[in-house]
């Protein structure tokens, strides 16, 4: 549950710093097919489960040269497999707007379970 540590182990990531009580903000730089984005924005955890291994969060950023943006909320579940084994499960609602939109759903799929898979190979080992 410690956002800043966490939020660094998603690719691309340059910085996640607190901005407040349960608000943080940050940089992502990320190449979607063709273009490539330098994501500035802020993510406000809107509700926090310790005993369930449970936090919800609502993200949003722009990247202004481009003119585009995303928004949408996140809810991330922390699973016990077994005691070397820890399942992430990250479920999201992201909108993306702006020249960002018009990439089109198939590239942006396939980059956003990129990061993912990265995000997952990075946390193991971070933990």
């Amino acid at each position: 549950m410690d956002m800043p540590r966490v939020g660094r182990c998603f690719p691309g990531v340059k910085e996640v710093e607190a901005d407040g009580e349960q608000s943080y903000k940050g940089t992502m730089q990320v190449r979607v097919g063709p273009v490539s984005l330098n994501i500035t924005g802020n993510m406000v955890v809107t509700g926090l489960d310790k005993d369930l291994w449970q936090a919800s969060m609502r993200v949003e950023g722009a990247d202004r040269r481009l003119g585009g943006g995303v928004s949408g909320e996140m809810l991330v579940n922390l699973v016990d497999l077994s005691d070397s084994e820890t399942e992430v499960v990250v479920k999201s609602d992201i909108s993306f707007m702006g020249k960002l939109g018009e990439l089109g759903q198939p590239i942006i799929r396939k980059k956003a379970d990129s990061i993912l898979r990265e995000f997952a190979d990075n946390i193991s080992r971070q933990f």
